[in-house]
């Protein structure tokens, strides 16, 4: 049996048997197609829905005596489209799994039938929020704001908080089963990429971002930055495989480990082109060089570089003004 998709689990998880029944009205029950079967066949069975079988575009059942369930992912235009011309109605003649439903201006609180949650101290602008599933909840800080645009992409089981005064240029963010706090005070610069499927995401206060940044985080993972740190442009933080990857002689999933993780301390310097990739910590007020490879563990104070880096210079710190005297970037540093 092929593992239930995710978008089907979360709907398993939080739909409303008893209203599904209403809408269901003595009507028999069929799936749009043979998409995840052999999971919600028996998921509705055991809660008294039996499938009669499947419409496979038969259009002799698009006549609203029949109610069915379609378990595609996304939302398919054309099949929409072919519903709605047979007058048929969501959630009176047919459920669709991937519920989705976009969010173009928030001011103060929204909530909707499928229990996804968006909270704001204040008016947002630019950006656009684009929920599909159910039991997403994002919450988004006083001062935020965003220049050009930004799309929040939320799939499922998502927690999202972005922290006070946070402002950015454009970019795009994904998330799913998971959780991800940005603290505040803080710049993402133009085309930056952020995801978090199924992981954990903490960014402290204070993070400066030129352009192109690129966040992945996977599942059963967790990124930690730290406060006030410096990424450079087109910089990528890895913080899991992303795919299989086996060991034939061990017969093992090298991936599947415990504690996979990018431990970023505060004030860390992440130069230009640089990646950070998984099983990896940096230690606080620690330079990246430009184009590195970071793969292990790296000490506080030092500077690294090279592909796989390694310590080039030990006992180092950094602030973000250029020529800066020693004794007045000590004084101000005490």
């Amino acid at each position: 049996m092929k593992k239930v998709k995710f978008y089907v689990r979360n709907w398993m998880e939080y739909v409303d048997i008893e209203q599904l029944k209403k809408q269901i009205d003595g009507r028999d029950v069929y799936l749009w197609d043979n998409m995840q079967r052999e999971h919600l066949e028996p998921f509705l069975k055991e809660r008294g829905i039996f499938v009669k079988g499947t419409v496979d575009n038969r259009e002799e059942l698009l006549d609203g005596s029949i109610y069915f369930i379609i378990a595609l992912w996304g939302r398919n235009s054309e099949t929409m489209k072919k519903l709605y011309d047979h007058k048929l109605q969501e959630d009176r003649d047919f459920t669709n799994i991937s519920m989705y439903k976009v969010v173009s201006h928030v001011d103060g609180y929204y909530k909707d039938s499928c229990g996804n949650e968006i909270i704001t101290e204040g008016s947002v602008e630019n950006v656009e929020i684009h929920l599909l599933g159910y039991h997403n909840r994002l919450y988004i800080g006083e001062g935020f704001g965003c220049r050009d645009s930004l799309k929040i992409r939320m799939r499922g089981n998502a927690a999202v908080h972005l922290g006070r005064d946070i402002r950015c240029r454009s970019g795009e963010m994904f998330f799913q089963d998971s959780v991800s706090v940005f603290e505040g005070h803080s710049y993402l610069g133009g085309n930056f990429f952020i995801s978090n499927f199924g992981g954990e995401m903490q960014i402290g206060e204070g993070m400066e971002v030129t352009d192109g940044f690129y966040i992945g985080v996977m599942e059963k993972t967790k990124l930690t930055i730290g406060r006030e740190c410096l990424v450079a442009k087109d910089v990528k933080i890895l913080s899991g495989g992303g795919h299989s990857l086996y060991d034939l002689e061990e017969k093992r999933n090298i991936h599947m480990q415990d504690n996979i993780h990018v431990t970023i301390g505060n004030h860390v310097w992440l130069g230009l082109g640089s990646q950070i990739i998984y099983n990896t910590e940096i230690g606080e007020h620690s330079m990246v060089g430009a184009g590195s490879v970071a793969k292990g563990n790296y000490p506080a104070h030092c500077v690294i570089a090279g592909n796989i880096a390694r310590v080039v210079r030990e006992n180092a710190d950094w602030c973000e003004e250029d020529y800066v005297s020693y004794e007045e970037f000590m004084e101000d540093w005490k």
